[in-house]
């Protein structure tokens, strides 16, 4: 019941030197946008059907245990939400083109394996940890300033910024 899940996407670009007339100095102007979900549930890690001997002792009695892995009964599915913005450009001949991409990425109900006492006869449970969101932009630039019939001299530059943030710790 934990393991299905509908993760919607779409992606919407408009291309408006084609809408509009731009001369001959602008080659290419997109604005392009998308929103994106995907996600995954912990499918059916449970398998108790195995017992064992670890060897290790508690309180002088020797420890067994379980196979499988212990789960959280209130455990949510992982949840990443993607949105994201940008603008090509393409000018003077295709001399100089540039992107610019601004994006935000929610990575929600995070799971993991939280340790727990042994003489549980687990190891772990596994369980949602936290949030965390991610934002940044990356933007690039090409400047071809010696273009000849048989020879090119292009020059590219791009900057990248990326900054993650826990939001939710549980």
């Amino acid at each position: 019941e934990k393991d299905n899940h509908f993760c919607p996407g779409a992606s919407l670009s408009w291309i408006a030197s084609e809408t509009f007339k731009m001369g001959n100095t602008i080659n290419l102007l997109k604005f392009r946008g998308g929103y994106a979900e995907t996600g995954y549930g912990i499918g059916n890690p449970v398998n108790l059907d195995s017992y064992g001997i670890s060897g290790k002792t508690w309180n002088g009695v020797t420890m067994g245990t379980i196979g499988g892995d212990l789960v959280d009964p209130n455990i949510n599915p992982e949840l990443n939400i993607t949105k994201e913005g940008g603008v090509d450009f393409r000018a003077f001949g295709n001399r100089i083109n540039g992107e610019f991409t601004a994006y935000s990425k929610n990575h929600i109900n995070q799971i993991q394996n939280l340790p727990v006492v042994g003489s549980s006869g687990f190891s772990s449970v596994l369980t949602n940890m936290g949030s965390v969101k991610s934002t940044g932009i990356e933007a690039s630039l090409t400047v071809t300033p010696v273009r000849t019939k048989d020879w090119e001299v292009s020059l590219t530059g791009n900057i990248t910024t990326f900054k993650s943030v826990i939001d939710e710790l549980d």
